[in-house]
């Protein structure tokens, strides 16, 4: 199970890497308002995966968070008052 584990993660290694040298050459980049920029396609690539990955690990963490029986948007009345 160890080698086919290695294995994989070498050809995985091997896509990344000629991805990265496959797009290595700049494109124009613009967002909203702000100027344009050149940058190299894999850092575009890159960036837009990590932002992916971002948004959903943290709408992953939000949605648990919100269905968790004991989390603070759920309140539950205990019937105990602190009046006389």
């Amino acid at each position: 199970m160890g080698k086919v584990k290695l294995i994989a993660a070498i050809v995985i290694l091997v896509v990344v890497l000629a991805v990265f040298l496959q797009n290595s050459d700049p494109v124009r980049f613009k967002f909203l308002f702000f100027a344009p920029i050149e940058i190299a396609k894999t850092l575009l690539i890159l960036g837009s995966a990590l932002l992916g990955a971002a948004a959903t690990l943290l709408s992953q963490f939000f949605w648990r968070r919100r269905k968790r029986p004991g989390s603070p948007s759920v309140t539950q009345h205990s019937g105990l008052s602190t009046q006389d």
